[in-house]
């Protein structure tokens, strides 16, 4: 527990957990009370299929719902301490081709 009343956890596998914020994304359906970076590799797997798999097929719905729960993810990460710029940079180019591919 921080003095701030952040709080972190040691999970396995998965590494360090924390809640994550909802400061920049807003209201975030589906998104867990605990997570960790892992989650967020995970989910960046899933946004890269739906848009470089398949270039051709409009990405459905659930390509921005998982871009908001990472915005979340990396927001919670960095009100914990963690440096996570190189991350927001890799998640704002996937936001990117999802907003012209969805134009």
């Amino acid at each position: 527990m921080f003095e701030q009343g952040q709080q972190v956890a040691l999970v396995d596998p998965g590494g360090v957990a924390f809640a994550p914020s909802t400061i920049n994304s807003g209201a975030v359906q589906n998104l867990p009370t605990v997570v960790c970076l892992k989650d967020f590799f995970t989910l960046m797997q899933r946004i890269d299929h739906y848009l470089y798999e398949h270039p051709d097929e409009a990405p459905p719905r659930e390509c921005l719902d998982l871009i908001m729960i990472c915005i979340a993810i990396l927001d919670g990460a960095r009100a914990v301490g963690f440096e996570v710029g190189d991350l927001e940079g890799e998640l704002e180019k996937s936001l990117n081709e999802l907003e012209k591919r969805t134009e």
